[in-house]
């Protein structure tokens, strides 16, 4: 599993660089502002069952992608989840 962790001020082009991703395969991009941590990783379970290779999440917090970083983790001990790409665009922070 990768994570690519997209950050940068408001307006720099994060959410930009995620659709640009998404449009050509017809991906979606999960609000992450609609979930708690644990509820994307949930989120984010169900479409890696559904068999997506590559997961876009938009305007993730610290600690959504803390709790992404813990879910890689155990992923990677039990070699699960290699060919998965996750596009994270990070919240600006102000």
């Amino acid at each position: 599993m990768q994570i690519n962790v997209i950050t940068g001020p408001q307006g720099s082009g994060k959410t930009t660089k995620l659709e640009k991703l998404a449009t050509p395969k017809g991906y979606v991009i999960i609000p992450a502002l609609e979930f708690t941590s644990i509820a994307l990783v949930r989120t984010v379970m169900a479409r890696i069952e559904a068999g997506d290779t590559c997961i876009l999440i938009d305007d993730c917090s610290p600690e959504q992608i803390k709790q992404l970083h813990v879910m890689k983790q155990v992923a990677d001990a039990a070699n699960a989840f290699s060919h998965l790409t996750i596009h994270v665009a990070q919240q600006a922070m102000e």
